[in-house]
């Protein structure tokens, strides 16, 4: 189950404590594993999405933003369950993780509920219901992507009441549809926020009617779980708002709980970085998939799970890209991105370049980079400052993201043989994309 733009730190569960959003995800975590540094592999929808479904760093999956899709010849989850006898089926409110973004191979039913006017609990209703009584004693992977709490933040009753209630004082912010409802007026940093963690509780009810759906139908003791988000929000930090570039802790930060009682251990909380892109192997394994023969770039948490080999976990290098700035041409080999190494947070971004070189390939890009201990500087305000490091680890960092980048163009070649994929335009799904900000 995805939930759309959704930071791990606005989470009970994730230890927020300025209001009480996930009660009952809290609560049903302990059941199962708790990544509690998990981070996703762009700050967008379109690029995260076929990345966690190929299990392939965006660049090398071959999307970008709204001109691509995901090419056929690629496998995603969803196809290779079906292969196995798994009946496949998604509930998505967003097109991007759709037929829009070729996202639709391998499912035999996708039911796109993109429609602006749709809530959370419709996610929740008939079409869900019946597909899985229809499914009773058969094997099956099913996907939700809510859209909530993706902008615009608007919680239906009772769910806004911690904004109806504030008594919101501070600077008003310019308007803006992609954030506001239409029947703010006067939009707040601190309103804003209330809203986003009004959407976030809304969805958290509607889990739990999840929940006693699978309980009523017996599936919850054989059924593998696993709650995340394609990206995360900024929510006035740096006085950013939204998902896009730089991909500071904020927005690339999100949560990642696996429940599964016949095979992980329950009240585990796991401290070592782990990315979106190692979801895809973990659930192979778990249902004894072969993954051998597969071009898979993330890792497989069952050893970390069970603590085994402590060397790798401890040296693995997780990678976030920032495809936003490369759309034009996806073989751009600058190293624009965030590594994310034990504590380290290394993050290069062309929004640090100055204007007039952000054309330019001039092997600068380390002197624009900065650097966080993002588990002891949790919003990431202090910087790291040396001569050794902004010497040699910054230059080592980027000769790192370049080597991805290059691994990842060879893996886009060899599976679409340089061709791209685009879907016709829909209007209506342009429409509703425009709404949701990703089309200007």
């Amino acid at each position: 189950m995805l939930e759309d733009a959704l930071r791990a730190d606005h989470l009970s569960s994730y230890g927020y404590t300025v209001r009480a959003t996930s009660p009952f995800r809290e609560k049903f975590a302990q059941a199962g594993v708790v990544f509690e540094n998990a981070f996703s592999q762009a700050t967008a929808t379109r690029p995260s999405c076929p990345s966690f479904m190929t299990s392939l760093f965006p660049t090398a999956a071959g999307v970008g933003l709204h001109h691509e899709a995901l090419n056929e010849n690629y496998l995603t989850l969803a196809e290779i369950m079906r292969s196995q006898g798994y009946a496949t089926a998604a509930i998505i409110q967003n097109s991007n993780a759709g037929y829009y973004n070729g996202l639709h191979q391998g499912f035999s039913r996708l039911y796109d509920l993109g429609d602006l006017d749709t809530k959370t609990a419709d996610v929740y209703g008939m079409q869900l219901k019946s597909w899985l009584d229809d499914k009773q004693g058969r094997n099956f992977f099913l996907y939700l992507h809510i859209s909530d709490p993706h902008g615009p933040y608007n919680p239906p009753p009772p769910f806004d009441k911690w904004y109806r209630e504030a008594h919101l004082i501070g600077e008003t912010l310019p308007k803006n549809p992609a954030f506001d409802p239409e029947w703010m007026e006067k939009p707040t940093l601190e309103g804003r926020r209330l809203l986003y963690d009004g959407a976030i509780r809304n969805n958290d009810h509607w889990f739990e009617k999840f929940y006693e759906i699978l309980l009523s139908r017996d599936l919850l003791k054989n059924t593998l779980i696993i709650i995340i988000a394609d990206h995360g929000e900024m929510l006035g930090e740096r006085d950013t708002w939204g998902h896009q570039p730089p991909g500071y802790i904020q927005g690339i930060h999100v949560p990642l709980i696996m429940v599964y009682p016949q095979k992980l251990p329950p009240k585990k909380v796991i401290k070592t970085p782990v990315q979106l892109i190692d979801i895809m192997p973990t659930i192979l394994d778990l249902a004894g998939i072969d993954k051998d023969e597969l071009v898979l770039q993330g890792d497989s948490l069952l050893p970390l799970i069970n603590e085994s080999y402590p060397d790798f976990w401890d040296t693995r290098i997780c990678f976030s890209e920032e495809v936003v700035n490369r759309w034009q041409n996806k073989f751009d080999d600058r190293p624009f991105g965030s590594l994310i190494i034990g504590n380290w947070h290394i993050l290069n971004s062309k929004e640090f370049l100055p204007l007039n070189l952000r054309r330019r390939h001039m092997g600068i890009e380390p002197f624009f980079s900065k650097a966080f201990q993002y588990t002891t500087d949790r919003e990431e305000l202090r910087l790291i400052n040396s001569f050794y490091f902004d010497l040699v680890g910054k230059f080592i960092a980027s000769r790192v993201m370049k080597k991805i980048h290059k691994g990842n163009q060879q893996i886009c070649q060899a599976f679409t043989g340089d061709k791209k994929r685009a879907i016709k335009s829909d209007p209506v799904v342009l429409e509703r994309l425009r709404a949701l900000g990703y089309v200007q």
